[in-house]
């Protein structure tokens, strides 16, 4: 396991995330995938992370 994967799973719960959203657009060529962790306590907030290579599992 490396130190990335050390430092994401500190954050992590067994809960999960509250939604998680795949979006495709061919026109222009978009494929995203939103992820919402926990909207209990008001508005989600969040980063973005854009690379060719992401992954469902790697943004959980």
């Amino acid at each position: 396991m490396d130190v990335s994967q050390t430092i994401f799973e500190e954050y992590t719960d067994d809960l999960g995330p509250e939604k998680i959203i795949h979006i495709y657009e061919p026109v222009a060529k978009l494929k995203a995938i939103v992820v919402i962790d926990n909207a209990a306590a008001g508005p989600a907030i969040g980063g973005v992370r854009m690379a060719p290579d992401l992954t469902t599992t790697e943004i959980r």
